[in-house]
């Protein structure tokens, strides 16, 4: 049974349309995290916020691994997945995990081409948009530009989505901090009774053309609900 909405169809396939709900999904039929975008080359998944990405060590408990034994579990013929980025523990957004290893190689080496967006709570309200130049390294600093655009904002909190540019780091809590424009939930920061309990840092959007550059793939996730509660 097949109940991912983007799982692609070959020519040559058999398939086999039920009238009625006649199948009871069974655990394998859920998986651990979220599936948000699949196809025959690469899945990705939303990591929660507080659980670790991945681990050398296998009987570490990463979401990575729980993705993995589900995957295979769903096709034991399944056996060359891996994962491709990390996102901190404290933080959400997607995970890729390539099934084979020439994907995971040129998603990891493309990473940086790829372009991505965040979403982040930060404190107060905010500029409406435009960009934020921060400059980074020390023997030699370079300037860097963070367009980015307010979402919405209640006085207390804003919602803020941040538009990587071509090269930068997915890395960019200290450069905001730097400016005076700390993310709320970061762990250098937080106080008890804080309104978020983790790092407001989502992950949500990133664009990966296939490798010979005639399809891009939009991988996407709504605003975390906390968020926009925080946001009301």
């Amino acid at each position: 049974m097949v109940n991912i909405p983007s799982t692609e169809v070959n020519k040559g396939d058999q398939l086999e349309v039920y009238p009625e709900p006649l199948i009871i999904l069974k655990k394998i039929d859920i998986p651990p995290c979220e599936v948000v975008f699949e196809n025959k080359d690469f899945l990705a998944f939303i990591k929660p916020a507080g659980y670790t990405t991945a681990h050398p060590d296998p009987k570490v408990r990463t979401s990575f691994n729980l993705m993995k034994r589900w995957m295979q579990a769903r096709d034991p013929q399944m056996t060359d997945i891996h994962f491709v980025n990390k996102i901190e523990k404290d933080a959400s957004g997607i995970v890729l995990v390539a099934k084979n290893f020439k994907w995971r190689k040129y998603l990891q080496d493309e990473w940086a081409t790829f372009r991505r967006r965040y979403y982040v709570l930060v404190d107060g309200d905010f500029s409406d948009s435009g960009v934020i130049r921060v400059k980074t390294g020390t023997k030699i600093q370079t300037e860097v530009n963070f367009p980015f655009r307010r979402m919405k904002s209640n006085g207390l909190y804003s919602l803020v989505r941040i538009d990587l540019e071509e090269g930068q780091k997915d890395m960019f809590d200290d450069e905001l901090k730097g400016k005076g424009i700390p993310i709320v939930g970061n762990r250098f920061d937080r106080k008890k009774g804080d309104a978020y309990e983790h790092k407001a840092k989502h992950f949500f959007s990133i664009e990966i053309p296939d490798m010979d550059k005639k399809e891009v793939h939009l991988v996407k996730t709504p605003v975390p609900k906390a968020f926009l509660k925080l946001t009301r």
